[in-house]
C-alpha cells in the first residue's frame, strides 16, 4: 500500500513516518521544506532503517499535484503540510488561509483528478473557540477566534464537502490538542515553533534565557492558561488506528487528547521534577487569541477506535528533554 504524507519532514509528519514505516506499506513525503530540514528524511530512514521516497513539493497547484498521486499510485493521504502558529497568523492571515485552506483545495482537487479517494487530516482544536464547556465534544460550536482555526475550519468543511460530491471518498479528520514529546533517539526533535511551549521551552533553556509565561490573570485555578496535553506517541497511534478505521469506508471526526488540562504552571513544575531544578520563568502579558481553558472529551475515539492515550505528564515531559536538552 502506498501512503502519502504532506508535510512529511515536519515535526508530527516525521515521526508518523516512522511508525507507518513499521508496517509493509510504502511511505512517500511530500515536502517544500520550508519548515524543515532535508535531514530529517535522513534520520527517518535511519530509525526505521527502510528508505522513504521524497518529493520536493509544495500544494499549490493542483496538476503537478494530480501527476504525483497517479504515478507513484497513492492509496490514502495523510494531510499535514501547512502553516500552525496561531499568534503568527493574527499578523500573517492570508498566509494561513493560502497555505492552509486553499492548498487544502488544491490537494482535494488533485485527489478528485486522480481518484485517490482517502484522507486522513491534521485539524486543530483551534476550531472550536471558546464558547464550549469542556471537555469538548466533536459536535461542540465551531467559532475559531483567530485565523489559524479559521484556516483549519475551512479545510475541514472542503473534506466533507468532497466526500458529498464523491461517495467512495472517505475521510478521517483529527482535531489535535497539544502534542508534546519527542522520539527517544532525539533525531525528530528540531521543531523550533516559538509557538508551541515545549520547543520554546527547550530554547530558553539552551540559551539560558527565562521562559515567558503569557498571562498570570486568566480565571484558573494559579491564573494560567489549561491545555490538553498529548504524548506524540499517543497522537501518532491515533493516526494508525484511523487509517484502519478509514478502510472500514467510515467517515469520522474525533478530538485527539487526553481529556484532561494542566496549566503552564502545572506543566513547568513536571520539567523541574524531571530536571531536578527550577525554570527561570517570567511572567508577560496575554498573547491575543489565547482561550484561558481549553480540554476535550475524548470518548468518541476511544469507543470508535479502541484507542487510549498511554502516557502521563510526566512521559511527556521526559520524552521531549531526552537527548535534546
Amino acid at each position: 500500500m502506498n501512503l502519502l504524507i504532506t508535510g512529511g519532514l515536519g515535526y508530527i509528519g516525521a515521526h508518523l513516518a516512522v511508525e507507518l514505516l513499521k508496517s509493509n506499506a510504502n511511505v512517500f513525503i511530500l515536502d517544500d521544506l520550508s519548515n524543515s530540514k532535508i535531514q530529517k528524511k535522513k534520520n527517518i530512514e535511519k530509525l526505521s532503517k527502510k528508505k522513504i521516497k521524497f518529493i520536493k513539493n509544495d500544494l499549490s497547484n493542483y496538476k503537478i499535484l494530480s501527476k504525483i498521486l497517479k504515478k507513484n499510485k497513492i492509496h490514502t493521504v495523510f494531510h499535514l503540510a501547512g502553516s500552525k502558529a496561531v499568534n503568527e497568523s493574527f499578523f500573517k492571515p492570508y498566509k494561513y488561509y493560502l497555505n492552509n485552506s486553499f492548498k487544502t483545495m488544491q490537494l482535494l482537487r488533485a485527489m478528485h483528478e486522480s481518484d485517490v479517494n482517502n484522507i486522513i487530516f491534521s485539524s486543530s482544536a483551534t476550531v472550536y473557540g471558546v464558547k464550549n464547556k469542556n471537555g469538548i465534544k466533536e459536535d461542540g460550536y465551531l467559532e475559531p477566534i483567530n485565523p489559524y482555526g479559521t484556516s483549519k475550519l475551512i479545510s475541514e468543511k472542503l473534506i466533507i464537502d468532497q466526500s458529498k460530491i464523491k461517495k467512495k471518498f472517505n475521510y478521517i479528520i483529527l482535531r489535535y490538542f497539544n502534542p508534546i514529546g519527542y522520539h527517544p533517539s532525539g533525531l525528530l526533535s528540531d521543531d523550533k515553533s516559538n509557538d508551541n511551549l515545549v520547543p520554546n521551552l527547550i530554547n530558553k533553556l539552551r540559551l539560558k534565557k527565562p521562559f515567558l509565561i503569557y498571562g498570570r490573570d486568566y480565571d484558573t485555578k494559579d491564573g494560567t492558561a489549561i491545555r490538553d496535553y498529548i504524548h506524540i506517541n499517543d497522537l501518532i497511534s491515533a493516526h494508525v488506528s484511523s487509517l484502519k478505521y478509514l478502510y472500514k469506508n467510515k467517515n469520522e471526526i474525533f478530538n485527539v487528547g487526553t481529556g484532561k488540562g494542566y496549566s503552564v504552571l502545572e506543566i513547568l513544575k513536571t520539567f523541574d521534577k524531571v530536571l531536578n531544578r527550577k525554570i527561570t520563568k517570567k511572567f508577560v502579558k496575554r498573547r491575543k487569541g489565547d482561550p484561558a481553558i481549553i480540554y476535550c472529551s475524548n470518548l468518541r475515539i476511544k469507543k470508535k477506535l479502541n484507542w487510549r492515550p498511554m502516557h502521563n505528564l510526566k512521559d511527556m515531559c521526559k520524552y521531549a528533554l531526552n537527548k535534546i536538552y
